[in-house]
């Protein structure tokens, strides 16, 4: 994928899709790194050497394919194979590039499909989706819960914005279309039981009830980049069919040739500078929802003038992660299963303490992981339902297929048997019990199918606020009360030597100097609800400081302290830090 993501137009660079069409893989990072670091005429000799590191224990692409023997560099080249994808971003040098990448590709014998402008995620959902339709050479692939038919339909564009067009219909007809759901359960003698003919009649009911009532306009910044672009016709495949009204209205302010890519507009922007885009005001936008992707469309923030006149809030990854886990977990609580499988909300530790503290309070298991989503996502891996942002708006939410099939189990046939052979005797009590847990079993199978299950979407994640917020019956008002952030200070300082510092894992603790973490520890117990960490870069010399606090001038303060402790003990050069001006 040629793309600079959330930086400016004049920058770019590539994200590698593995097999599996989530990120590349950790083992794979040093070769393309040494690789992409040589010089022309040292090339064919890295790839001699990659070539017989891989040889030594097999090639492991994505967690998908397993592949060993050794091959020449020689062979490579005098064969054929292999498919590379290739997509850009809206930038003016992308199709250059892109050629470039089609052009290496072809000198190893693979044969490359160009998709043209594509945003980011749905590349990597083309690969995941025609690596499980088409494995390579009949070779076993990881199981996503998704069936090779589904796939084959949805390795596209077009399949893209059906497959999340559907699962949109099908999660917000949760909220009507009772009756109807019962009765699909139950038969009526004329048709066997088909999911979605149950989609179909409670969509149907579901708008011929109202629709969830007028819910407005979502007004997107675009970040005058791809996602502008790509989601009207996303929005579009959501609405198609629809009878008795729009389903979903969508306004792009910021699109391709609305100013500079990323510049005082997207997700970034935003979400870094605590300000809302350009073209959005207090008094055109007032109580509207308003949402902001990033370049590349796999960041997502939401964003809001209140009604009251209030000044402008963000609803951040934290918040992205707060309402998808307490709307899940809901779901897997009716069904009884939150004993049966394993869930967790996977944070860093940027993310507001009081997001963690809400998480907790409701139950939510939380792991954390080392800042970076590679990390983040490597731990979410690890559960059967996993949710994950960071706090710049990347993340989405991961099912292992185990919990598919289970979902798919109830709903099909342990709920069916129950409708058909039961429900002439249960009380009101009973059918309404029924009724709840078969919402709950449509939600979470709606949703696998809804999210980006390989990568960080802005749009699917979006899709998904918007029918979690059309369940709820929410605004961005209500969403925004599930909890208030703790005001915070981020910074950095330069260090003589980075490397002096090492963290903890999840980098919430200073391992060395140890009187380091023991200053921290102090100054965080001298004020309310404090907290604090540092990191030392991975690319210069400076250590990266987080303070947080019950209020503004404790969160500045902390910060300061904090500041003072790593340039006293951790080799800080230049002029000693100074007091924040709240």
């Amino acid at each position: 994928m040629v793309t600079a993501s959330h930086n400016l137009g004049p920058d770019n660079g590539i994200k590698m899709v593995d097999a599996d069409g989530g990120m590349l893989a950790t083992s794979w990072e040093a070769h393309a790194q040494v690789l992409a670091n040589a010089p022309c005429s040292e090339a064919m000799g890295v790839l001699e050497g990659v070539l017989a590191t891989v040889a030594c224990g097999g090639a492991s692409i994505g967690g998908i394919l397993e592949g060993g023997g050794e091959k020449t560099l020689a062979a490579i080249l005098s064969s054929s194979g292999g498919s590379v994808f290739v997509a850009r971003d809206t930038r003016s040098h992308s199709p250059h590039l892109a050629s470039l990448a089609i052009r290496g590709a072809s000198l190893f014998g693979a044969a490359s499909t160009d998709f043209g402008i594509l945003t980011t995620p749905v590349l990597h959902h083309i690969v995941r989706m025609r690596n499980i339709a088409d494995p390579p050479d009949g070779r076993e692939i990881i199981d996503f819960g998704v069936s090779p038919d589904n796939a084959r339909s949805w390795a596209s564009e077009l399949g893209y914005g059906a497959m999340v067009g559907s699962a949109y219909r099908w999660l917000v007809g949760t909220a009507g279309g009772a009756e109807e759901r019962l009765k699909c359960l139950q038969g009526d003698g004329t048709m066997e039981f088909n999911e979605d003919v149950l989609n179909e009649r409670q969509f149907a009911t579901f708008m011929e009830s109202g629709g969830g009532g007028d819910r407005g306009t979502l007004h997107l910044d675009g970040a005058s980049g791809v996602g502008a672009l790509k989601m009207p016709g996303v929005v579009a495949a959501v609405n198609d069919g629809v009878v008795g009204g729009t389903l979903l209205r969508l306004e792009v302010r910021n699109g391709v040739g609305d100013g500079e890519l990323n510049e005082s507009c997207g997700a970034e922007f935003v979400q870094k500078e605590r300000l809302p885009p350009r073209g959005f005001t207090a008094e055109a936008d007032c109580g509207t929802r308003l949402c902001s992707f990033d370049g590349d469309a796999d960041r997502l923030v939401y964003h809001y003038f209140p009604s009251s006149g209030a000044h402008w809030r963000l609803l951040d990854g934290d918040k992205l992660a707060t309402l998808a886990a307490d709307f899940l977990k809901t779901e897997l609580d009716v069904l009884g299963l939150n004993e049966e499988f394993s869930m967790a909300v996977v944070q860093t530790a940027y993310a507001n303490g009081a997001s963690t503290a809400y998480l907790e309070s409701i139950g939510t298991t939380l792991d954390f992981a080392k800042t970076g989503v590679k990390f983040v996502h490597h731990v979410a891996e690890g559960y059967d339902v996993a949710v994950y942002f960071e706090a710049n708006g990347h993340g989405t939410v991961l099912f292992k297929a185990k919990v598919v099939r289970r979902l798919q189990n109830m709903l099909n046939k342990e709920m069916r048997q129950e409708a058909r052979e039961a429900a002439a005797s249960w009380t009101q009590t009973e059918q309404d019990h029924f009724e709840r847990r078969l919402i709950a079993a449509q939600r979470l199978l709606a949703t696998h199918q809804l999210v980006n299950q390989a990568v960080g979407d802005a749009m699917t994640d979006a899709l998904l606020v918007e029918a979690i917020l059309t369940c709820r019956g929410w605004g961005l008002e209500e969403w925004d009360s599930l909890y208030a952030d703790l005001p915070s200070r981020q910074s950095k300082l330069p260090v003589m030597d980075r490397s002096v510092i090492s963290c903890s894992p999840n980098e919430t603790r200073v391992l060395a100097p140890p009187q380091l973490q023991e200053t921290l520890d102090g100054h965080m117990g001298t004020v309310n609800k404090g907290r604090c960490f540092v990191r030392p870069s991975g690319t210069e010399d400076v250590v990266r400081i987080y303070a947080e606090a019950a209020t503004q001038e404790e969160a500045d303060q902390l910060a300061f302290d904090a500041m003072c402790a790593v340039f006293d003990i951790a080799g800080g050069v230049g002029e000693p830090p100074v007091p924040f001006c709240s």
